[in-house]
């Protein structure tokens, strides 16, 4: 420990919390009478979140609990904050930054997931998804898996930030990314393809079914109070996410160009076209008169999808417009 002029040095800290050993840096300088600034660079190669989050008291919230979470975490924290000898650490002047990456983890139950389930119970979300679709989605959300996830988050004006990821789950593929102030206010969004939520074999008689990456995609924001939250559809994502469609239709159009007709020669920035290897199709079909129990079957198909195949149909069209939507490539 350095003292030198109203401040204390610990160039090398080690220390042992949820189960794993945490080395860094730390600094505590007092820049007025009873008032301090805290600052600190650690690091931890095997953090265990259950035994942090019960060690924490669950970092004082409910929406992530020890009794939800599970898994290991590689992490890096950059922590800076003035504290108060009569209060503590004033919330709202913590600037910190949180690098994680998570291995084996797990999230059961957990109450943000179960508000979007209860919101697709009103009339319109058993229209879109379908009433049989809604137990498979409740289902799936209630215990997600999930191998490697990694993100940064970072905490400035009294508020949580967790920048846009991707969680590659047992469940489904989930874009996520809000805010989340100290005083319990939230702001997320989630997206996801609605193909995904589906209660489908990917193995069929036919073979196995292939995702093309052009099925619908449907996007949901959650805000307001935890007590209170509004869950609703999130118009906003959904169009900029069709403006990134096109984006990125227009790199693949010049790269097309830059390989076929040696366009774009001198932009370094126009990659080569490398087309996507898909396994290829056999198509057999058998000739003669469908029986009238294959008859029977599909009308009876016909008739139950026809309004929710009719919903998503629209949704579908509407997206792929606003994706052609002002389309040009150079200029």
């Amino acid at each position: 420990m350095e003292i030198q002029s109203r401040r204390l040095h610990f160039p090398q800290l080690s220390f042992v919390n949820a189960e794993a050993l945490i080395s860094g840096a730390l600094v505590i300088e007092e820049k007025l009478p009873e008032i301090f600034t805290i600052t600190a660079q650690v690091a931890s190669k095997n953090l265990k979140f259950k035994p942090m989050f019960k060690e924490w008291n669950n970092f004082e919230q409910t929406v992530i609990s020890d009794e939800n979470i599970s898994g290991r975490a590689e992490l890096s924290l950059y922590f800076h904050a003035p504290f108060d000898l009569r209060t503590g650490v004033i919330l709202k002047s913590i600037d910190a930054r949180f690098d994680m990456k998570v291995y084996d983890g797990h999230l059961k139950n957990v109450l943000g997931f179960k508000d979007i389930t209860e919101s697709l119970k009103t009339t319109a979300g058993k229209l879109v998804v379908g009433k049989n679709n809604i137990a498979v989605i409740e289902k799936k959300l209630s215990d997600i898996s999930f191998k490697v996830l990694e993100n940064s988050i970072l905490i400035h004006d009294g508020k949580i930030e967790i920048p846009k990821m991707l969680i590659a789950s047992s469940a489904l593929n989930l874009e996520m990314s809000g805010t989340h102030t100290f005083e319990n206010n939230i702001d997320y969004k989630f997206g996801f393809n609605f193909r995904e939520l589906l209660n489908k074999e990917k193995n069929t008689e036919f073979g196995e079914v292939i995702d093309d990456g052009t099925g619908l995609k449907i996007f949901m924001r959650m805000y307001g109070t935890l007590d209170n939250a509004i869950i609703e559809w999130d118009q906003k994502s959904r169009k900029e996410a069709s403006k990134e469609n096109r984006e990125e239709a227009k790199k693949d159009a010049k790269s097309i160009l830059k390989s076929e007709f040696g366009l774009f020669k001198n932009d370094s920035t126009v990659k080569i076209y490398v087309p996507k290897d898909v396994p290829q199709e056999d198509l057999k079909i058998q000739f003669g008169p469908a029986t009238k129990t294959e008859l029977k079957e599909e009308q009876k198909k016909i008739k139950k999808d026809s309004k929710l195949k009719k919903t998503l149909q629209n949704w579908k069209e509407q997206q792929k417009k606003e994706e052609e939507e002002g389309f040009k490539i150079g200029g």
